[in-house]
């Protein structure tokens, strides 16, 4: 079960986030007022797999096209392995 919380622009994700569930996530992101800055919170998240990636991907997507920004913080080191293995660890910038 993935959990998501959307207050004041936070997304504070858990669970466990893989391709199992991340077609939930994306379908619930789709309610989400993007044209406000948004942080990413993975502090909670347990398993991970590289649809995670994907999602990472579509909030970028989203944020940039409504002109606002995205902080990612409490990355999972295993989803930074990930990225790196597939190259695009650039997308994956820390912020605290």
């Amino acid at each position: 079960m993935i959990l998501v919380n959307f207050e004041k622009g936070v997304f504070n994700l858990s669970g466990n986030l893989t391709y199992h569930n991340v077609p939930q996530l994306l379908e619930m992101m789709q309610y989400h007022n993007w044209s406000l800055p948004i942080k990413v919170d993975f502090t909670n998240v347990n398993d991970i797999d590289t649809s995670l990636l994907s999602v990472i991907f579509e909030i970028q997507r989203q944020a940039k096209k409504n002109n606002t920004n995205v902080a990612l913080v409490n990355i999972p080191d295993n989803l930074k392995v990930l990225a790196k293995l597939y190259g695009v660890e650039e997308y994956l910038i820390q912020n605290n």
